[in-house]
């Protein structure tokens, strides 16, 4: 019985990352596996930006209407079989010249269960844009115990 939910609940995870890469014109980027104390894994880490720099059809324009929009999809997998958490200390996005076009503002303390696979998202808006900048990576500061690590997300174009 557990063998066959596994396969089901990796064949769903398989459908959800191919329709996901099919809705867009560029393949999704992602980065490659990364360790800490071989208690998590980070499998992957994809940015997605964009800049909405008009108001949609239809609506009066507004002066604090957001403009730029971040998505990070962090994906986690804890191979002990007891609890951990992770806290995510800080996002930013970097354009080319590293310079800092959006970050968080509070860390997020994120608990996996036992051999537990997850996949965390954060959205980022901001009402300026981004400042010019074509292209930008997602900057990842996190903690486990008393270990802080940083990861970074491959670059991707402002949609």
């Amino acid at each position: 019985m557990k063998a066959s939910l596994v396969l089901v609940a990796g064949a769903i995870a398989a459908s959800c990352t191919q329709s996901l890469s099919q809705t867009h014109h560029q393949p999704l980027p992602t980065f490659s596996p990364m360790s800490l104390n071989s208690a998590i894994i980070i499998n992957q880490v994809t940015l997605q930006v964009r800049e909405e720099k008009f108001s949609p059809d239809g609506v009066a324009p507004q002066s604090d209407r957001d403009v730029g929009f971040a998505d990070v999809f962090l994906s986690i997998e804890n191979l002990k079989q007891e609890q951990v958490s992770l806290v995510i200390k800080q996002i930013q996005l970097l354009n080319a010249a590293n310079q800092v076009q959006l970050a968080t503002q509070r860390p997020t303390e994120i608990h996996l269960n036992p051999l537990e696979s997850s996949v965390n998202d954060f959205h980022l808006t901001n009402q300026t844009g981004f400042k010019g900048s074509k292209t930008l990576k997602a900057v990842i500061t996190y903690q486990v115990g008393n270990q802080t690590q940083t990861i970074e997300s491959t670059t991707v174009e402002v949609q």
